[in-house]
């Protein structure tokens, strides 16, 4: 490889119809980065000119969140291979590196890196280290990051024993701010849509493109429908307002344990009602501590969630109350205040069912989770 001598980010989009790029702002959803493509050009050294070679090359990415002063980074191999020298060498990589992670963080800076390595005895932990068990993409779970931190370790390891004879790395820093800026990607906002770094190795290498002529078929560039011979990462960037329900987290269980708590009111003598209630009300509230400490969903979902599963319990309570023979049942109801669940003394009049039917159908035209079964809005 030559020296680097510069980079240039480009926009394109990936939806058809996008026109100009749309910024993701903080606390609005979830943003998924994949990795779509890589293409090396293998420069070659003086002899590898002239006789032809080979090189053995890996990508390497490394993904850091940064929260305030609080960052957390995953780092994966993503390709090791040998290629020959020169040439230039389209890799189709298609993979995870962040996957459904809340917009809370100032920032998610992405590198990739290209290393030529020469140590042939690299080649098992390469691999190792290249198989799907150590490709997870960042999710901010606690194990996870666990995980996350020790392969980064492992791949920072790796790269300082190998002493590669060199690399070439491009990033991409992803600011993720409150308010919508002019020109977002020149100005480093992570946006929607392919995120294309060219680089320009050598004399010969062009960076200036005109991006009204750029299109990405399949995994490579085009430029005026003629392949781009630069190296070049492209990223696809992705942005949900939802994720829906995680049926296998314990806060997902616990409401479910509410539900069935209020399901026993069905068979109950009166007298057992207010019981059977104040239970399922406390499974509930056991539910939304859970679920308040999950960083892996935004604030204004974890509010969704608790409508939805109180919405449920309300349904089923109202189902089954008998205001003849126990007055008390009536007054019990449930509201959300910020991030708590209250219990009101008197019956009033909000209701959920609006909110978590709109949550509901936006979840469903996009094939995500809900989970929770209710009455629709009448």
């Amino acid at each position: 490889m030559t020296k680097l001598k510069g980079t240039r980010v480009y926009w394109r989009p990936s939806v058809s119809g996008s026109t100009a790029p749309r910024q993701i702002l903080k606390n609005s959803g979830y943003i998924s980065i994949v990795l779509h493509a890589v293409q090396y050009k293998a420069t070659g050294n003086f002899w590898q000119d002239i006789f032809g070679g080979s090189d053995k090359v890996t990508i390497s990415t490394q993904v850091t969140w940064q929260s305030g002063s609080d960052p957390k980074i995953a780092a994966a191999i993503q390709d090791f291979r040998k290629v020959s020298s020169p040439s230039v060498n389209p890799l189709a990589i298609g993979r995870n590196i962040v996957l459904k992670v809340p917009a809370v963080a100032d920032g998610i800076e992405t590198q990739v890196a290209v290393t030529a390595l020469r140590d042939d005895n690299l080649g098992k932990t390469l691999q190792i280290l290249n198989s799907d068990e150590f490709k997870q993409p960042l999710q901010l779970a606690p194990v996870a990051l666990g995980q996350a931190l020790t392969i980064a370790n492992i791949v920072k390891k790796v790269f300082t024993d190998a002493d590669p004879s060199d690399a070439l790395k491009a990033t991409y820093p992803g600011i993720i701010s409150e308010s919508e800026v002019a020109d977002p990607v020149a100005n480093n906002r992570l946006v929607e849509g392919y995120i294309v770094i060219i680089v320009k190795q050598d004399d010969e290498d062009q960076l200036d493109f005109d991006t009204s002529k750029m299109t990405i078929s399949g995994n490579g560039l085009l430029v005026n429908g003629t392949p781009v011979r630069n190296t070049y990462v492209i990223y696809n960037v992705t942005f949900d307002k939802w994720k829906g329900r995680d049926q296998n987290s314990a806060w997902s269980k616990k409401f479910d344990q509410a539900s069935s708590k209020a399901d026993e009111l069905i068979f109950a003598a009166p007298a057992q009602h207010a019981a059977i209630i104040a239970a399922a009300y406390d499974l509930l509230k056991e539910a939304s501590a859970l679920l308040d400490e999950d960083v892996t969903y935004t604030k204004a979902e974890r509010n969704n969630l608790k409508k939805a599963a109180m919405q449920e319990v309300k349904d089923k309570i109202d189902a089954n109350k008998d205001s003849q023979e126990n007055p008390q049942v009536r007054s019990v109801d449930f509201s959300v205040t910020g991030e708590v669940i209250r219990i009101h003394p008197e019956p009033i009049e909000e209701n959920f069912r609006p909110e978590v039917t709109a949550y509901a159908e936006e979840l469903a035209a996009k094939g995500l989770p809900f989970g929770f079964s209710f009455r629709p809005n009448e």
